[in-house]
């Protein structure tokens, strides 16, 4: 059985709801982990051959930041 994906206008508010708490400034984790001048930048690498799940999330996520 082949599942799909919601689309973006159905967990669009999760998704900004999310980028909006890592985002307000005052995020403990952030605050305490990240300096404020460190700029951030992410690679998926996939080792072998195989199944990639969630790759339109990933996406969605990604446009909203």
């Amino acid at each position: 059985m082949k599942l799909k994906f919601p689309a973006y206008e159905e967990i669009a508010e999760l998704i900004i709801r999310a980028r909006d708490e890592d985002m307000r400034g005052d995020d403990v984790t952030s605050r305490l982990l990240i300096p404020a001048d460190q700029e951030g930048v992410g690679t998926i690498v996939q080792k072998q051959a195989g199944v990639v799940a969630g790759l339109p999330i990933v996406e969605m996520v990604c446009r909203a930041y």
